[in-house]
């Protein structure tokens, strides 16, 4: 039933290949309500190129290739301008996913300091983000944007300095 395929791929990978042309079901219109409605996140290309034709002349090809999968967009970050040894560092983040599908497999979110001017080879300083149960990226549902705040602990012995921060998944 639609529904239940529509519920269940929320959570779990959905693929696939086309079929043969069918216009009243691979028209660009169709096609993309439904890759949207039942979280698509990936499509074998080399078949059936017809079908992959009639997107390319219906202008959504394009389309379909960028929002296959999850696709996060950093929309704005809030992070503190000076920062004390002693003090967390507090940041908010604003993402949103303008894919069909969440991303299906465990991911860690890694807030990482890249010191300016630091020697070549040294590595970042990664602080992990942790997630209330439910909370953490498989939740990321497209079409929302997704708030993540955190306040986390620098580690003993930071250098002062000027830092870049980078968001990872």
């Amino acid at each position: 039933d639609r529904a239940y395929l529509a519920s269940d791929t929320a959570l779990v990978a959905m693929g696939g290949e086309t079929c043969q042309v069918f216009p009243e079901r691979t028209n660009c219109a169709t096609t993309l309500k439904e890759l949207e409605r039942y979280h698509w996140s990936y499509l074998n290309r080399m078949y059936h190129q017809g079908v992959w034709d009639a997107w390319q002349e219906g202008g959504c090809d394009g389309d379909i290739k960028r929002r296959l999968g999850y696709r996060l967009s950093l929309r704005s970050a809030a992070l503190p301008r000076h920062l004390r040894h002693c003090e967390p560092l507090r940041a908010e983040f604003v993402v949103e996913n303008f894919g069909f599908a969440a991303p299906f497999n465990q991911r860690d979110v890694v807030l990482e300091l890249h010191r300016i001017g630091a020697e070549a080879g040294t590595g970042p300083i990664e602080l992990n983000i942790t997630f209330a149960r439910g909370q953490g990226p498989q939740s990321w549902h497209p079409g929302k944007n997704i708030t993540i705040s955190a306040e986390l602990d620098l580690p003993t012995g930071i250098s002062e300095g000027l830092y870049e921060v980078m968001l990872r998944l």
